[in-house]
């Protein structure tokens, strides 16, 4: 035995060796060896685990991805073939589909594995909004057939779906959910109030499908009163903390909104006409016999047109709705104002609100005139400063005085738009329409030496 060569056989499991054996007097013969592999173990394939999923609520389907199944063999390369079912990436219509993969190996064992997709009935419970009168008590529409759906179509209670569980947090008060009606009870005299009830709705058919719901029972006697009172008071700021009235200082205006009536109102939302103010807060509810004084607060920018008249006058109104929707309106008062007007009747006033534009200082500054004849802005004025000692320099852009006075305020002594200065400019002339500049000078009781300077607005 000298000698031997081996060659694989072509059939899979089989392999073919050739053996040559020479003796000393060169004889030789040759030798053929067949061994016959038996393979039988199975494959081994692992699948997904059960898929549960929503369908979409239109379409009535659900696309599902998932990953291909692995698979392994001891002798063979083993792929996994979908059998049954569908693929990744489908839409799989409601129901449970049952997605089957196969693997053979070269030696013909086979294994298979198995998941479900379940694709679940879409319910939607909508939320319902019921208005009863407590006075006799009544059932509302049954809130299920109203607006809920099975899989985009109308639900019908009884048949396509059922109610399994309610949330009533005190189901002694006279307001229930039927079961079996879909139906809003209420009994004779219950009190006036929203109510809450949230129940769950469940399909019928497999797979189950649930939905959650809220019913907001709004209950309401003949004689409830529904009423919002307001009232708004401005303040003046000085911006610029430069103790002088200037374009740019602000008006901040608070509110309080208080539910005078007996039943609950919501939605309260606050507007202001005057252009330019800025509203901030809300929308609020209020329980009846509330007061609110913190949520809502505007800002107005003062204007020129503003500094001129020395004031700023406006009005807000506050809009809420009580418990049938209704919408429930009042205008503001000021405390402040003893004008005491009732518009609607409601026995609270709606009086403007005036806010006068003044420093709290010895003495106020407006830093504008209108010098047109009209008896209303016709001279510069300063309150207070006839009760000091004084002097009074006016410039124009140019630097160039226009108008000094010592004394200013007393006997008529005003500046009215006309050049009274040490200038190039005649007395008697009227000044341009524009911006000047002022500067004063007053000392006080004690004695102190003051000085205040600041722009002034010559408008015809």
């Amino acid at each position: 035995f000298v000698g031997d060569s081996g060659i694989v056989g072509s059939n899979p499991g089989v392999i073919t060796r050739t053996y040559s054996i020479t003796d000393a007097a060169g004889n030789s013969i040759d030798v053929t060896q067949t061994i016959t592999v038996d393979d039988t173990i199975n494959p081994v394939i692992t699948c997904p685990v059960n898929i549960t999923q929503n369908a979409d609520s239109v379409l009535s389907t659900a696309v599902v991805t998932y990953a291909t199944p692995t698979s392994t063999d001891n002798c063979s390369v083993v792929t996994a073939v979908q059998t049954a079912g569908l693929p990744s990436g489908s839409a799989f219509p409601i129901g449970t589909t049952t997605n089957i993969f196969e693997v053979i190996d070269d030696a013909g064992n086979t294994t298979t594995c198995s998941f479900d997709v379940i694709i679940s009935n879409v319910i939607v419970a909508n939320d319902d909004n019921v208005n009863v009168n407590g006075d006799i008590g009544g059932t509302s529409i049954n809130v299920i057939d109203d607006n809920d759906t099975l899989n985009s179509n109308p639900v019908i209670l009884g048949i396509d779906a059922t109610i399994t569980s309610i949330i009533d947090s005190n189901p002694m008060d006279g307001v229930s959910l039927d079961i079996a009606t879909g139906e809003i009870i209420v009994l004779p005299d219950t009190p006036s109030g929203n109510y809450t009830i949230i129940y769950t709705l469940c399909s019928i058919s497999t797979p189950i499908g649930c939905d959650d719901a809220v019913i907001t029972i709004a209950v309401r006697n003949m004689n409830d009163i529904s009423n919002l009172e307001l009232t708004k008071v401005g303040n003046y700021i000085d911006a610029n903390d430069d103790n002088v009235l200037n374009v740019g200082d602000e008006i901040q205006y608070s509110f309080t909104v208080e539910n005078t009536g007996d039943v609950d109102i919501t939605n309260i939302v606050l507007t202001d006409p005057l252009e330019g103010i800025e509203v901030i807060g809300g929308p609020i509810d209020l329980q009846a016999g509330e007061k609110d004084e913190n949520s809502f607060t505007a800002i107005y920018i003062l204007t020129k047109e503003d500094i001129l008249l020395g004031s700023v006058t406006n009005q807000a109104t506050v809009t809420g709705q009580n418990l049938i929707g209704e919408d429930v309106i009042d205008i503001s008062d000021d405390p402040l104002n003893d004008t005491n007007v009732d518009i609607d009747n409601d026995g609270d006033f709606e009086d403007e609100t005036v806010t006068v534009i003044r420093m709290d200082d010895e003495i106020i500054i407006y830093s504008g005139i209108t010098p047109n004849g009209d008896g209303v802005n016709d001279v510069f004025m300063i309150n207070g400063i006839e009760k000091y000692e004084n002097t009074l320099e006016i410039y124009n852009r140019w630097g160039v005085k226009v108008f000094e006075a010592e004394d200013y305020g007393r006997n008529d002594n005003f500046f009215r738009g006309i050049s009274k200065g040490r200038s190039t400019i005649k007395e008697s002339d009227q000044l341009p329409v524009g911006t000047y500049y002022y500067v004063l000078e007053y000392i006080v009781a004690s004695g102190k030496r003051k000085n205040k300077a600041g722009y002034l607005y010559i408008q015809r």
